[in-house]
């Protein structure tokens, strides 16, 4: 599913507020790398889709975390959420979910790989107890 321009205006604007550096790849993938301690670099893709459900489909915005090669090709995806699109040009509910996702999905591969801490969003709200 190509994804709307005031969609993409939206995300963009989002990602640049959380101080990141998007690139559009098409015209349905934004995409963006987290640097980790380790120098790890994982891509944040987000992509709009179609979610099908028994009675209807309905428009969804997906993150995906994965390990990506210098043009941007998936090799492991570490994790996929999705978010319902936003309903208009200045959803501030769907930005706020969007910058949610993205962070805790950040900590959430810092807390499981071997990683350490995200440089782009230091420290997590749920301490590891070691």
């Amino acid at each position: 599913m190509t994804m709307p321009n005031s969609t993409a205006r939206l995300i963009w604007s989002s990602l640049e507020r959380l101080e990141l550096r998007p690139r559009r790849l098409d015209g349905e993938t934004i995409v963006f790398a987290t640097r980790y301690q380790d120098g790890t670099e994982v891509a944040l893709m987000i992509r709009s889709i179609v979610q099908t459900s028994l009675f209807r489909r309905s428009p969804a915005i997906a993150v995906v975390a994965a390990s990506a090669n210098q043009d941007w090709s998936m090799r492991e995806v570490y994790l996929k959420t999705c978010i319902s699109a936003p309903r208009n040009p200045d959803d501030l509910l769907f930005t706020a979910k969007l910058a949610i996702e993205i962070k805790s999905t950040a900590w959430a591969i810092a807390a499981t790989g071997d990683m350490g801490d995200c440089l782009q969003f230091p420290g997590s709200p749920n301490p590891q107890v070691t």
